[in-house]
């Protein structure tokens, strides 16, 4: 799903929810580079990179059920 429109929709979608939701350092939602997502470093921001973990492994979830 990596660099899909799929995943590009949902990362969309996180950072909608993210920014009244989740609490962040000062990197915010500033994104990784590419290049490091596959090590699942999608955000600078700690705080908001394993927020989009856990949204990552609901919406995967919800997909299955």
């Amino acid at each position: 799903m990596l660099f899909t429109k799929e995943f590009y929709d949902v990362m969309e979608q996180f950072e909608k929810y993210a920014k009244q939701n989740v609490k962040m350092g000062s990197m915010g939602l500033k994104k990784e580079q590419t290049e490091n997502w596959g090590k699942k470093w999608y955000y600078c921001d700690g705080f908001a990179n394993e927020a989009f973990k856990i949204f990552l492994a609901g919406y995967s979830f919800g997909k299955v059920v």
